[in-house]
C-alpha cells in the first residue's frame, strides 16, 4: 500500500517526522486541494529532471520524442555552452565545470521549491562560484 509522510526541517536541516498516514488521500476532494497536489508534482517531476507541464488542472508527462523534451535539452545545451565559456576564461577545472553545470541545472528546474544548498555562503571563498551560481 502506500504511506504518506509529514516532515519538517529544522534550521539545522534535520528532518522531523510529524506523522505517518496509512492511506494518504491521493485525490482532492476541493479544487483548492488537487491544485496544490498537482502544482506540487509538477514541480517536484520538474526538479528530478522529468518535463511536465500543467494544463486544464492534468498533469501532463511528455514521451520523450516530443517537442517539449527537445527543448528542454536544446536549453540544457545552451546553458552548457555558457558555462563552458565563462569558466574557460577563469580557469575552473574540469569537475567543477560539471558540479557548476549540476547546479544550475537543478536550479532552473526548481519550480515553485526555493534552494535551501548549496547557497552564496557554501561558496563564499571561491569567486567565480558566486559569479557563475545564481
Amino acid at each position: 500500500g502506500y504511506y504518506g509522510a509529514d516532515i519538517i526541517f529544522t534550521s539545522d536541516l534535520e528532518a522531523k517526522i510529524l506523522e505517518i498516514n496509512a492511506s494518504p488521500s491521493l485525490v482532492g476532494e476541493k479544487g483548492v486541494d488537487l491544485e496544490m497536489k498537482t502544482e506540487f508534482l509538477e514541480n517536484l517531476l520538474n526538479l528530478v529532471g522529468i518535463p511536465a507541464n500543467y494544463r486544464e488542472k492534468k498533469l501532463i508527462i511528455p514521451k520523450l520524442s516530443t517537442q517539449n523534451d527537445q527543448v528542454f535539452n536544446f536549453e540544457r545545451k545552451l546553458n552548457f555552452e555558457n558555462l563552458e565559456r565563462e569558466t574557460d576564461k577563469k580557469g575552473v577545472e574540469e569537475y567543477e565545470k560539471m558540479l557548476l553545470l549540476q547546479i544550475n541545472d537543478e536550479y532552473s528546474r526548481r519550480g515553485d521549491f526555493e534552494r535551501i544548498l548549496p547557497d552564496s555562503d557554501v561558496f563564499a571563498g571561491q569567486g567565480y562560484l558566486n559569479d557563475l551560481v545564481r
